[in-house]
């Protein structure tokens, strides 16, 4: 579902590549609210949303993003190009992303948290603030997404691969 206004698939806001689109692939069931924009990847990139996400009011997702399964990206939040939202993750309202940044399976991102440059949530944690900062394990996050442990266990490694360490 589009709701009025999005803006889905434009120029990427990146030097160099303002004439120079990627691709914007959108998966089934996401519901995708008023005022949103989604850059298209730059050049060869990708920006990627994946199904069941909610995209609410006014959000901007920068070129060459992904966002996995089951995301919840509130009310004014801009996601940084590059960054990697892995399933289950909710970010809050007017929350910001640094570009290249990971944000983990089920983790959350407190209303008007910045993560900065080189910072990546933890998976099935909650971080808050400016900077954003570990709050505490995400139980009831972990506990709605339904996941086993070797689900999360396995979004672990691949979160560890993501940002370049071994977990």
């Amino acid at each position: 579902i589009f709701r009025s206004h999005v803006c889905a698939g434009t120029q990427p806001e990146k030097h160099g590549y303002f004439s120079k689109y990627g691709k914007t692939i959108i998966g089934s069931s996401n519901h995708i609210s008023e005022f949103v924009t989604i850059h298209s990847g730059a050049g060869d990139g990708v920006t990627e949303i994946k199904n069941n996400c909610i995209i609410m009011a006014h959000v901007h997702i920068g070129h060459d993003s992904l966002i996995s399964d089951n995301v919840t990206i509130s009310s004014g939040a801009i996601i940084g190009g590059h960054t990697i939202i892995m399933r289950h993750a909710n970010i809050g309202l007017g929350a910001v992303t640094h570009q290249k940044t990971v944000i983990g399976t089920c983790a959350m991102l407190g209303a008007n948290s910045f993560v900065s440059k080189k910072k990546h949530i933890a998976p099935g944690n909650i971080y808050a603030g400016v900077p954003a900062k570990f709050l505490k394990r995400n139980d009831i996050g972990l506990q709605r997404a339904g996941l086993t442990n070797e689900d999360i266990n396995a979004d672990i490694v691949t979160f560890g691969k993501l940002i370049g360490v071994s977990l």
